[in-house]
């Protein structure tokens, strides 16, 4: 018995179920691969059933592995593709909502190389940012732990051996403290991990989530800072692509908001309903939604840039460009900040235990 035999047998259609495993394994990694062959292929002059007919056949090793990740993903396009089904909707449920409106905006250029280009270049940037993010995040996550457990050893092990040595009435200042400490302990480290716990748990959630005008202070510190600066180079460029097919500001920002978080959308909504008023650049209705995004710097710049309509979409792309790389820069400095805070945290509990310790072998050697 086969497993789709086995599959049937429990009510799971193994198509189904085939297509919701490539779903999840289409990651943005895999996603770029894609768009990078088909771009390459189409500059080259093919068409885009055939460039898809192309990847099929290099992916599933002419056909012999037509279920292969990429390969499945190619003949679904086509087939969708040959039934005059525009590019942009066959990548409808496979692809993130940013990234199907670059492609829409590709169709009605016909410069939908550049838009996989644009687009590549985007996710890179991203993938460049969050790695950057996981990679220097290790320090400052050693450093908590190792605070925790000198905290935890000094705590149990070591105090109360000197409490066995000098009564605890005896104790002052520095000592005192850390005897407290040890004797409460579990009062102590068990708030102190919850809190810690919590506090990520909300920070995390609070970050594509939190809206309002006290946000605007918050965007300037990690990590809602990172999540700007991620968002921000996005933005740019897609706005940058969907401007070049012709398609209005107002339309764009609105089409932006589906799929996008609620920090996003009120950044756009925002916008928008400026440059309904009237008499307004994108630049402008950046500035005067006060929310400084991307940042209040950029806004200025795109002020600026926006009183020449002519030239504004390549500067828009050129400022989107510069955001994206400097954005690892930046975020590579912000979390080195956090770094040194939480070396100072190890060290201050460090030299805290450490002064006790020494106070203590004083009293003792005076006693």
């Amino acid at each position: 018995m086969s497993l789709s035999d086995i599959l049937l047998l429990a009510g799971i259609d193994p198509q189904k179920l085939l297509l919701q495993v490539n779903k999840f394994r289409f990651t943005a990694a895999n996603r770029i691969k894609m768009y990078d062959m088909l771009e390459n292929l189409v500059d080259q002059g093919d068409s885009i059933s055939d460039a898809l007919k192309l990847i099929y056949e290099v992916a599933s090793e002419d056909g012999k592995r037509p279920d292969a990740l990429l390969a499945y993903i190619a003949r679904d396009w086509r087939d969708k593709v040959e039934k005059t089904i525009p590019l942009s909707d066959a990548v409808a449920e496979w692809v993130p909502a940013r990234e199907r409106m670059a492609i829409a905006a590709s169709g009605k250029t016909g410069q939908i190389a550049q838009s996989l280009r644009d687009v590549i270049f985007v996710m890179n940037g991203e993938i460049q940012i969050k790695t950057a993010i996981k990679e220097a995040a290790k320090n400052p996550l050693i450093s908590i732990i190792m605070s925790l457990g000198l905290y935890y050893v000094f705590s149990s092990r070591v105090i109360p051996q000197f409490a066995l040595i000098l009564p605890p009435e005896k104790w002052s200042g520095v000592p005192y403290a850390a005897l407290w400490m040890s004797q409460n302990l579990m009062a102590t480290l068990v708030p102190i991990l919850a809190v810690g716990i919590g506090g990520v748990i909300a920070i995390a959630y609070s970050v594509p989530r939190w809206t309002g005008r006290t946000r605007v202070f918050f965007d300037r510190l990690p990590p809602w800072s990172v999540y700007r600066i991620l968002m921000g180079g996005s933005f740019l460029l897609t706005i940058s692509s969907l401007r070049r097919s012709g398609m209005p500001e107002k339309q764009i920002l609105q089409m932006m908001t589906k799929g996008a978080s609620p920090w996003l959308i009120e950044r756009l909504l925002a916008t928008r309903q400026i440059l309904g008023s009237g008499g307004k650049t994108l630049g402008d209705a950046l500035y005067e939604t006060g929310l400084e995004f991307p940042s209040k710097e950029t806004t200025i710049i795109l002020r600026a840039y926006s009183k020449n309509p002519s030239t504004f979409d390549k500067k828009l792309e050129i400022v989107g460009r510069k955001w994206l790389i400097s954005g690892v820069d930046r975020t590579n400095q912000i979390i080195a900040g956090v770094n040194v805070v939480t070396q100072l945290m190890f060290y201050g509990v460090l030299i805290f235990f450490g002064s006790a310790l020494s106070l203590l072998e004083i009293q003792l050697a005076g006693k």
